[in-house]
């Protein structure tokens, strides 16, 4: 029976039917009008940009519009003023490579000039190490001498796609050209010098799936964590190691301005360069010659030079040398940053131009024991061949150099085993040691400021004999700041000992398997504008910093890194950062290195100062680590190009 219950459920159910109705009809209506508000939007921004530039005002608009005008308006970007102008990165053009293979060219005769210098000291008496250790004393030192003495300045010709003209008057075009002065008049008060005269970015060293994969995670926390968008230039070694264009096409449209530079392109320019100048030499020899013959082909023609080794281990000073930038952050593929890097351009004597090297310490390094002079790098690199008293160091010594002093020499180490000789050498105040993971490096002295392109020269010496020096130094990580120490040529420590992260075991031990780096200017984190301006969430970062004492900056994975096959293994305990461990001391004690033992099986990195503490990483960070590195390798992942990539190299 339809009694008036009934009724009235079914006009309730009527009004709630209606309602839905009504609910969904706004929903449409409004998505409707913010699809034809983008449409306009973006139809209006292009028709503006065509307009603008159509009356040869690219430079402007596409000032306004670039990643590091725009990015002040958003939160914890980079302001103009702090990310310069951004570089219009693309692939080398001919001129540009010929002036690198100039370079390479200058470096691979140095190199042939100091082998020579080698092979006559290391004649003679001595076993095969003091052999070594003499011969390249003498060759580096003449290698410093006829190196290139000051990168290449690459020409920079405009690249631009080729815009409609506009025929208009020029009353038109001094009223356009002021209109948009106007608008970007703010962004270019806030600039302290010439935006085009500094450039400033990031170099990571990579090549092939694993290295790329790894790059790739770095290159989004980067992005997207640091809020950071200086431009980025990703090196490889040859084509071998080579992303697939659809790989490259992605990464340079979603993370740029991101260039990939491939290093044997250089080294192939540099070697036809070589040929063509042989060749050329010999049909002009033959044609003064009276019996004419005729030359060989190029290919047959012997090396005139050794060529520069580069491969595997160590292979970032190569991509430091090649890099577009004046000043560059040089960070691993397998580092995470986890602030905006920006400000350290712009901080400490680095920004002030007093030195041209900035680093961060190690575990252990080569000078941290009492006899580092008998050391066989301190006698190659850092004792003079001089005897004392000691010369004078050279007048482009840095103000901060650390002096010559007299030293003796153990008698084991001494070429007679009955007296102890007296040598000058270069007093090391700060015997740390320094990882290689992140290195801040100055290129080119410019407006005034210390460049440290010697030093570097002298990592690349380094880096071609690394079978002698290497073994000494496991690896490249010292062979920055040795180069500096040889020549006089400061450079700064950070005042913060690194901490670890990894995992607990099952009896609450902690294992680290990445470093941690952490920010290193304290006061400048609470009253420079610099560092305001650039950083995400300023105030909790302060926050944080006043609670732990320490700002993390860098998360280096150096033990436990990203397996190629994604995050299969990456949420297995052996490779999470849940624990986090550092020296909770301060003052001039936060500088040391941490005591740590490596026990096995794992030889992992464990803190024994009786001050260190373990801390939830999450905790510590404000975010979980190891899920934002799952989340940043699903993404790449979920990337069509990237999987027929791992397939193309039989990675499934």
């Amino acid at each position: 029976m339809f009694t008036t219950t009934h009724r009235a459920k079914l006009l309730e159910l009527r009004r709630n039917w209606q309602s839905a109705l009504r609910t969904k009809a706004r929903r449409v209506r409004s998505r409707l009008l913010f699809l034809l508000m983008l449409a306009a939007v973006t139809l209006f921004g292009t028709g503006w940009r065509h307009w603008m530039l159509s009356v040869g005002l690219k430079g402007i608009v596409a000032e306004h519009h670039s990643p590091s005008a725009s990015a002040g308006t958003t939160s914890g970007s980079t302001p103009g003023a702090l990310a310069q102008r951004a570089l219009p990165l693309q692939p080398w053009t001919a001129a540009e490579l010929d002036e690198l293979a100039m370079l390479w060219i200058g470096i691979e005769d140095a190199l042939s000039v100091a082998h020579q210098v080698f092979l006559n000291q290391s004649a003679g008496d001595g076993n095969e190490e003091e052999k070594l250790v003499r011969g390249h004393a003498h060759a580096w030192r003449r290698f410093i001498q006829v190196v290139p003495q000051a990168p290449p300045s690459l020409p920079r010709a405009p690249r631009s796609p080729s815009i409609p003209t506009t025929t208009v008057t020029e009353e038109i075009i001094r009223l356009r050209r002021k209109a948009i002065t106007s608008v970007v008049r703010g962004q270019k008060d806030m600039q302290a010098s010439d935006p085009g005269e500094t450039r400033r970015g990031i170099v990571i060293p990579a090549g092939g799936p694993r290295l790329f994969q790894m790059a790739l995670v770095e290159l989004q926390a980067l992005r997207k964590l640091a809020k950071c968008q200086l431009p980025v230039e990703i090196f490889y070694r040859d084509a071998s190691e080579a992303p697939s264009p659809a790989v490259e096409k992605w990464v340079t449209e979603t993370f740029g301005p991101v260039v990939f530079r491939n290093v044997d392109q250089v080294r192939q320019r540099a070697q036809q360069m070589r040929k063509e100048q042989a060749l050329a030499q010999m049909q002009i020899a033959s044609k003064k010659s009276t019996t004419a013959s005729t030359p060989r082909p190029p290919e047959e023609m012997p090396p005139l030079s050794p060529e520069l080794r580069f491969e595997g281990y160590g292979m970032k000073v190569i991509p430091s040398v090649l890099s577009a930038f004046d000043e560059l952050l040089v960070l691993d593929s397998d580092n995470i940053p986890l602030l905006n890097p920006t400000a350290l351009f712009s901080l400490g004597r680095f920004g002030a131009g007093e030195i041209g090297g900035f680093f961060w310490i190690d575990y252990s390094g080569i000078f941290e024991f009492e006899g580092y002079r008998d050391t066989a790098l301190y006698r190659t690199m850092l004792r003079q061949l001089e005897p004392p008293p000691c010369p004078s160091r050279s007048t482009n010594v840095g103000p901060f150099a650390d002096p010559l002093v007299v030293y003796p020499e153990s008698s084991s180490t001494s070429s007679s085993s009955t007296e102890t000789k007296s040598y000058c050498g270069v007093a090391v105040s700060d015997r740390r040691g320094t990882e290689s993971g992140q290195v801040l490096l100055r290129r080119r002295a410019v407006d005034g400021k210390r460049s440290f392109w010697l030093p570097l020269m002298l990592a690349v010496y380094m880096y071609h004999y690394r079978d002698f020096f290497y073994r000494h130094m496991l690896g490249d990580k010292d062979s920055f700041r040795l180069g500096g120490f040889a020549i006089g040529e400061p450079s700064e420590l950070s005042p913060y000992a690194l901490g670890g992260s990894g995992f607990r075991d099952n009896d609450g031990g902690a294992h680290c398997h990445a470093m941690l780096q952490f920010w290193p200017y304290e006061l400048e984190l609470f009253d420079s504008a610099v560092v305001s301006q650039t950083i995400a969430n300023i105030e909790t970062v302060r926050e944080r910093h006043v609670r732990f004492g320490r700002t993390p900056l860098f998360m280096h994975r150096n033990l436990r890194k990203i397996p190629s096959e994604g995050v299969r293994l990456m949420r297995e305990q052996p490779y999470n950062l849940q624990t986090t461990c550092w020296n909770n001391v301060s003052g001039s004690e936060a500088r040391d290195a941490p005591r740590l033992s490596n026990p096995p099986p794992e030889f992992l990195i464990r803190f024994t100062n009786p001050t260190a503490i373990c801390v939830d990483t999450k905790e510590f960070l404000g975010f979980d680590i190891d899920q934002l590195i799952v989340d940043y390798i699903d993404n790449l992942w979920d990337q069509r190009e990237w999987r027929k990539y791992l397939y193309e190299q039989k990675i499934f």
